[in-house]
């Protein structure tokens, strides 16, 4: 099944891409959570939203080691990999109080696989995008799996600007934010647990 197998492909991505002990442990909790998990059709419909459109922009970049070594639209085999599972998922508009939120997507992917107790989604920014300042008392990993981004976490209060592929690590209550304050979408996933 493609949905799983993106999926999975972004577990290992975080796990790789895992550079701190937060990191590492969510990226730990995906990879338990999906051990003998299955593909939960009945529970969601594939959706689309406007902010979606802009996904012919989104870039990946081949990377050896730490560095960018090409860039390219759907360059890499995750962003490729997104670009292709992308109107198989259910998405919604963001709901954050205060912020135009037309032009970020959120992808509930614990609809479209049970990986409880873990909390799993694609959240898509397109270019010029942000989210709000916001926190919530479970621990989080995101994947960047395609743009260049500003992002504000890990208990920092500056931003700072990050290129897919990375990961990211926000303790429990921590402000975080992200803006995709270029001209391509960013896409990640995010990973909440206890």
């Amino acid at each position: 099944m493609r949905l799983m197998s993106f999926i999975e492909q972004c577990a290992e991505a975080l796990a790789e891409h895992a550079h701190d002990h937060g990191t590492r442990r969510g990226a730990e909790a995906l990879r338990s959570a999906l051990a003998g998990a299955s593909h939960t059709p009945d529970r969601y419909q594939p959706g689309w939203l406007a902010a979606l459109d802009t996904i012919d922009q989104v870039v990946g970049r081949d990377v050896i080691g730490d560095e960018v070594v090409g860039s390219q639209v759907g360059g890499s085999d995750l962003a490729a990999a997104f670009v292709a599972a992308a109107p198989m998922l259910p998405w919604r508009q963001a709901s954050q109080a205060g912020a135009d939120t037309s032009q970020v997507a959120i992808s509930p992917l614990d609809l479209v696989v049970d990986v409880s107790p873990v909390r799993l989604g694609l959240m898509y920014l397109a270019p010029g995008a942000r989210t709000t300042l916001h926190h919530h008392p479970p621990q989080e990993a995101y994947l960047l799996i395609s743009g260049r981004s500003s992002w504000r976490y890990g208990g920092s209060s500056e931003f700072r600007s990050l290129d897919a592929p990375a990961a990211i690590y926000n303790h429990p209550n921590d402000l975080h934010a992200a803006v995709a304050d270029c001209d391509e979408p960013l896409v990640s996933m995010f990973v909440l647990w206890d």
